[in-house]
């Protein structure tokens, strides 16, 4: 345990409590840890630049994240700087360095070995949880505010267990199905689809795995049901593409959009809050990481945000060849949670897991080809 008080275990410790952010019962708690792990970041980041600058190096999309975060909230976001705009610049930048401070210190472990203990926590808040409801609505949320978040988190666990060298013990398949049932049971169609996604990286999209799907989505559909499990996932997603249930997020979009229009080139800030029309229609926010963005930064440097993730995704996806089942795992992860963005704000989150674990991703990867390039082994 020891060897987990590490500076590069700091990631580690972040991502932990980002997955316990939206978890009814430590929410409370993980707030304030947050706040307390940001706050201890910043000076061992600041002892370690040599590495952060190393990272930037290997991974130069991030360090122009960081430029436009800068800028923006330097000119025409300054109207905009208030304490909550500027906290949460701080936190996206030293999030930021922290991922490329821990993964460039040990990154055999976040390539290789993270799976194990990040898999059986996932495992072990889903557990505890599972019979709990979300707060806003009926449907199993696993503990965690609503199923979507519930969700999506038991989805990343399951990849933990899925992408997995050499053979599965029973507890690992156990956990493994845990969390496909976690998915299959929970509501979130975009969930399912980004499961989908991540079996077909897994295994590839061949006949054998079609047929097997198939036979698996009868099963779920006519023999759960009738062991008492209700499969709400699998069936508001045939209800969307037979008609009989919307994607429901209309009011969200168009209070997006008439928010971006609003301010098409200053945005509205980090942490913008819907008023007028936009309000009239949702509190809530686009549901869409890529609108999101827009909306926090405007087109000018919103756009120039998205097209260095856009970059950013086109190298990492050269790797699509690889045979690494670890390089797989993150690519698959990556497409899962950037499909998953169209659903859900998983671009601009903070203390989020989902968010977080897709510039995990990235980084891992980026790192991972900067490597391979230069001739050193890290994998």
């Amino acid at each position: 345990m020891s060897k987990y008080l590490k500076s590069e275990y700091l990631l580690l410790l972040f991502l932990i409590v980002n997955m316990t952010a939206e978890y009814i019962m430590l929410a409370s708690i993980s707030k304030m840890v947050f706040y307390g792990v940001l706050a201890l970041s910043m000076p061992i980041c600041m002892m370690n630049l040599n590495i952060i600058k190393d990272g930037f190096k290997q991974c130069p999309y991030m360090a122009w994240w960081i430029i436009i975060y800068i800028i923006y909230q330097s000119t025409v976001g300054i109207k905009y700087a208030t304490t909550e705009n500027l906290i949460y610049l701080v936190a996206k930048i030293t999030t930021f360095c922290v991922m490329l401070l821990c993964i460039g210190k040990n990154y055999r472990f976040y390539f290789e070995k993270i799976s194990k203990p990040m898999g059986y926590l996932v495992v072990s808040l889903l557990i505890i949880g599972f019979n709990k409801m979300g707060m806003d609505s009926a449907s199993r949320a696993f503990g965690f505010y609503n199923g979507n978040a519930g969700c999506a988190i038991a989805v990343i666990g399951m990849a933990c267990f899925l992408f997995k060298e050499g053979k599965y013990s029973k507890v690992e398949i156990i956990c493994l199905l845990f969390c496909a049932m976690c998915v299959l049971l929970g509501s979130s169609r975009n969930s399912l689809a980004m499961m989908g996604m991540l079996i077909i990286f897994r295994y590839g999209a061949s006949s054998k795995l079609i047929l097997a799907g198939i036979i698996g989505l009868l099963a779920i559909v006519f023999v759960l049901p009738e062991l008492g499990f209700g499969v709400s996932s699998v069936n508001r997603m045939i209800g969307t593409f037979d008609g009989r249930i919307s994607i429901d997020r209309d009011d969200q979009r168009e209070a997006a959009r008439w928010m971006i229009e609003q301010h098409p080139w200053d945005g509205n800030g980090f942490n913008f809050v819907n008023y007028g029309y936009a309000l009239s229609l949702t509190d809530l926010g686009a549901h869409n990481g890529y609108l999101n963005m827009l909306e926090q930064m405007g087109y000018g440097f919103g756009g120039l945000w998205l097209g260095i993730l856009i970059l950013g995704v086109v190298k990492n996806l050269k790797l699509y060849k690889e045979s690494n089942i670890y390089v797989r795992k993150y690519l698959g992860i990556m497409l899962a949670i950037l499909f998953g963005a169209n659903q859900e704000s998983y671009l601009s989150g903070v203390n989020q897991f989902t968010t977080n674990m897709l510039y995990v991703s990235m980084v891992v990867l980026w790192m991972y080809s900067y490597n391979k390039k230069t001739g050193k082994i890290t994998a």
